[in-house]
């Protein structure tokens, strides 16, 4: 690797020149990724908001106090994040307008990991919360994944320290190495975190067609939540792996925690939904009555079976044609004994154990 000059010690007009030659040949490439970056945090802000304020009208009164807490929080902390990245960008391109040297300066850029795990650490251990309980209260899965939480928040602590140590943005090749393990460990987690509560979730089902449809669902919105993070932390991950020092590492730096608080909020507002599917909404406006199916069982033939019983009552009115009774007392003598005993014997129990000698009653 290359030497890298120490601007500290160089006069200002030196530096400037140096940043104008990294930097100016390729403006859009070099520069264009931090100001796409706060654009896409600010637009992300604004969904961030209007889903706030979907669970503060529909989940909040009925939400745990941990969970409320935490909503709170993520929503503050995004709310910082958002204004500091405003600040970011104007003190880049308005305050230092024209100056190329500004953009070797990494004291504004090196909070980002720390402050970036502060609201994805919170919510992965949601997620973690949550592939526990639907793995059977599987603590060897959740011990690992908060012990790998937990140790991707210790290498964010130090990538903001190592970032302290550094004279201007040329030397951010000395961060290679660190960056990736932190990049492995965050990809690692969440593929985990998807994959165990997608699996805890398919192996669930009853067979009923209603509750496999209500997992199908719930193991796509797992997915969809999830997808957002995942895939920018692995498209960081390649694009790290392919160029380190590159400037367009600063446009998934900005976007990530977004991704994360966002795929959080559509996770607790999904269950509104999914309650009111559910209950069965009747109007054909509620766009979560076109979900409401009949429940069916899947049988041995493979095929669904309505779950209901029909019960089918059929009357039948049978008549006797009555022999003529002889005039004979009741109590008949004991020679009659006789006959009827031969009519038993013609009884045939093999054959026929309805109709023949029943009405015989000589």
């Amino acid at each position: 690797m290359a030497e890298v000059p120490d601007i500290a010690l160089m006069p200002p007009e030196q530096v400037e020149a140096l940043a104008q030659m990294a930097l100016g040949s390729a403006l859009g490439y070099n520069l264009g990724p931090w100001i796409i970056g706060v654009i896409f945090d600010c637009m992300a802000f604004g969904i961030l908001v209007h889903q706030y304020q979907v669970w503060w009208t529909y989940s909040k009164d009925s939400e745990r106090s941990i969970m409320s807490w935490l909503t709170h929080y993520v929503t503050l902390n995004q709310i910082g994040w958002t204004a500091y990245i405003i600040y970011f960008g104007m003190h880049y391109f308005v305050y230092n307008f024209g100056r190329f040297a500004v953009f070797l300066d990494v004291k504004l850029a090196m909070i980002f990991p720390t402050w970036g795990w502060s609201v994805s650490g919170p919510i992965k251990f949601f997620y973690i919360h949550r592939t526990w309980q639907l793995n059977n209260r599987n603590w060897f899965l959740a011990i690992f994944l908060s012990a790998l939480n937990l140790a991707e928040c210790g290498m964010c602590i130090f990538l903001t320290w190592k970032f302290s140590t550094l004279s201007s943005g040329l030397e951010a090749a000395k961060m290679t190495t660190v960056t990736q393990v932190w990049q492995g460990m965050s990809l690692g987690s969440d593929v985990m975190i998807t994959t165990s509560i997608a699996y805890a979730l398919i192996k669930s089902k009853t067979g009923w067609s209603q509750t496999d449809a209500l997992i199908k669902r719930l193991v796509l919105i797992t997915i969809e939540t999830q997808l957002g993070p995942t895939i920018l932390m692995l498209a960081f991950t390649i694009q790290f792996a392919i160029a380190p020092p590159a400037a367009l590492s600063q446009f998934f730096d900005l976007l990530i925690p977004k991704a994360y608080a966002i795929g959080y909020f559509a996770t607790l507002n999904s269950r509104y939904l999914l309650r009111r599917a559910a209950h069965g909404s009747s109007d054909s406006r509620d766009p979560s009555s076109k979900h409401i199916k009949s429940n069916t069982f899947a049988m041995g033939s493979d095929r669904l079976h309505q779950d209901t019983v029909h019960v089918e009552v059929d009357n039948f009115t049978e008549s006797h044609s009555m022999p003529q009774l002889h005039s004979k007392s009741v109590n008949r003598d004991f020679k009659n004994i006789n006959e009827d005993s031969e009519s038993i014997e013609n009884l045939d129990y093999a054959t026929n154990l309805s109709k023949r000698n029943l009405n015989n009653l000589a």
